[in-house]
């Protein structure tokens, strides 16, 4: 009886300092499942924390600082559900939480792409509803998302905006050049940056990426 206390308290404290020094889940939209336990390459989930589409496991996890979520790289993640991912968790000062796209190279070919196949959702990839601290983006790929593959014929109405977004952030987000990009798109113009951008790449142009740190 004294052996099985032991034990358990061991496994209490291992589980602990693992919470301490974060987790690592993974994502694989193609092959994963919600049910998976998400933290090896050999069970990952299908969908991330803060997906309204994920259930089980990544629906119930709440993300602490320190924690990473790593997408397999050259995997298309798709949106099904009415919004992207919701950024509902702040990293802190040397713990950030990090969305890794396969930064490393040891997982998947490339960067992990996020898309919602040029949907009509007004969609945005990675968005907080309120102020984040300390959340790290790598290796990302975005887009397609809104817009639409080719412009509409021209009856000399406007056309309806089919926004897709990027990345929507707060505070102390950050990529390699410490901007947070976001991206919206319309049937006619473009927008890069935090700047409609006159020279805009047609209803969607090509994807915008984020950089690694």
């Amino acid at each position: 009886m004294r052996m099985r206390t032991v034990f358990a308290v061991l496994a209490l404290l291992v589980a602990l300092a693992a919470r301490l020094h974060g987790i690592n889940y993974h994502v694989d939209f193609d092959g994963g499942a919600d049910d998976n336990h998400g933290t090896s390459v050999e069970a990952p989930w299908k969908h991330c924390s803060g997906d309204p589409t994920a259930v089980g496991r990544p629906a119930a996890c709440l993300l602490v600082p320190g924690d990473t979520v790593i997408f397999k790289g050259g995997v298309a993640y798709v949106f099904g559900g009415a919004t992207g991912i919701a950024l509902n968790w702040s990293g802190e000062p040397g713990n950030a939480i990090v969305y890794d796209g396969n930064s490393s190279g040891e997982w998947g070919e490339g960067r992990a792409k996020f898309t919602d196949n040029r949907g009509a959702g007004a969609i945005t990839a990675f968005a907080a509803a309120a102020a984040r601290q300390q959340l790290v983006f790598k290796s990302l790929e975005i887009g397609p998302i809104g817009g639409a593959a080719e412009l509409p014929a021209d009856d000399g109405a406007p056309a309806a905006s089919r926004f897709g977004g990027g990345l929507r952030l707060c505070r102390n987000a950050r990529t390699r050049r410490g901007v947070c990009n976001w991206r919206q798109a319309a049937a006619t113009r473009a927008y890069s940056g935090d700047r409609p951008d006159a020279r805009g790449a047609g209803p969607q142009g090509p994807p915008r990426r984020s950089t690694d740190r």
